[in-house]
């Protein structure tokens, strides 16, 4: 079943679940409140509970046996991924920051013809579920970062509290597991206690496929659900709530490839970074939201800024033209959600055999 669609008001009290059974949350500050955010509310930054720390008195960290070394970068490189460690322990009590992907491997890409180059990819472990949730301040981390002299690679920084990350790694959660053993850790407050990486969960070859096939049934369908109610509302002239119902669809679509792809989604509405990661998983999607213009760009943000503007900010405008054109950029991520994530699951099924 598809989820239920919000075609009736731009202003509702609470920003709807990303699926059944998540926790709703109240809209942060406005993304452009910059990186002094984390300092405007309270946050926990005494030492945790045991519990939330790890494994209890005397637990060793598991972050003594990662990798630490970026040597394998060239020096340009090396530079740049520690000056994005240093934008982000300036901007939040980062526990532990991890560089994991083709950077933290050694096989990321940089192609002339194309222009595509491998993102750097970024885990940020803190100690409050408060501070992780804050994407405002991790895209704002991103936009700095970018915009670094000579920085002509994306960032893409996800962030969980230490609780869930050693959760996911004590029951062999295969995404965190591979962060953790393969990643380069880029600062430890050594405050936290890192569980260590359980051997993923052996799902057979038929689960995994099976468990892709559900997930893009559910989100490829919820998403197809919002892009209509987009088409509803524009067709109206009711403007704000055709922006918050793209960018769901939006959203929708981003979530299907990540979880046919990886079997992870972070739990964000920023469509920015969603965008970053499906790109990282197939450089095919990169087409979708060209951004080589300033007006490509401007529209970009407005799409991304719909979640809560759209509904709680009353000077959030968007015309048609820039609907229209938006739609348009959905509907080819959408035609490529549908066929790469089809091969996913098909490879998936050769895989395990039938």
């Amino acid at each position: 079943m598809a989820e239920p669609l919000d075609l009736v008001s731009p202003v509702s009290p609470l920003p709807p679940p990303t699926e059944p059974g998540e926790p709703v949350t109240r809209p942060g500050p406005p993304e452009d409140a910059g990186l002094q955010v984390v300092a405007s509310a309270p946050l926990e930054l005494t030492a945790p509970a045991e519990s939330e720390a790890g494994e209890g008195p005397g637990a060793v960290s598991y972050a003594a046996r990662m990798k630490h070394d970026l040597l394998h970068l060239p020096k340009e490189k090396q530079e740049q991924v520690q000056a994005i460690a240093g934008l982000i322990r300036k901007a939040a009590p980062a526990d532990l920051i991890v560089l994991f992907g083709s950077h933290a491997r050694g096989d990321w890409v940089e192609d002339a013809v194309t222009g595509y180059r491998s993102d750097y990819d970024i885990l940020v472990i803190v100690q409050s579920n408060a501070v992780a949730e804050r994407d405002e301040v991790w895209s704002t981390v991103e936009n700095r970062a970018e915009a670094l002299p000579g920085m002509a690679t994306e960032i893409s920084i996800i962030a969980h509290d230490i609780k869930c990350v050693n959760k996911k790694l004590s029951k062999g959660q295969f995404f965190f597991c591979e962060i953790i053993k393969e990643g380069v850790l880029l600062h430890d407050s050594e405050r936290l206690v890192l569980s260590a990486p359980r051997e993923p969960a052996e799902l057979s070859g038929r689960e995994r496929r099976e468990q892709a096939q559900r997930d893009f049934q559910k989100w490829f369908e919820s998403a197809g659900d919002f892009l209509l109610a987009y088409e509803l509302m524009l067709e109206r002239g009711r403007h704000n709530i055709a922006a918050f119902n793209l960018h769901q669809a939006t959203e929708r679509y981003l979530a299907t490839v990540l979880l046919v792809f990886s079997a992870y989604k972070p739990r964000i509405h920023n469509i920015e970074t969603l965008y970053k990661q499906v790109c990282s998983q197939h450089a095919g999607f990169r087409v979708a939201f060209p951004r080589t213009t300033p007006e490509e760009r401007t529209r970009f943000k407005l799409l991304k800024k719909a979640y809560i503007d759209s509904r709680y900010n009353e000077h959030y405008r968007i015309t048609t033209e820039e609907l229209t054109w938006l739609g348009q950029r959905v509907r080819v991520l959408r035609d490529l959600t549908g066929p790469l994530c089809q091969e996913k699951i098909d490879n998936l099924a050769q895989a395990a055999g039938g």
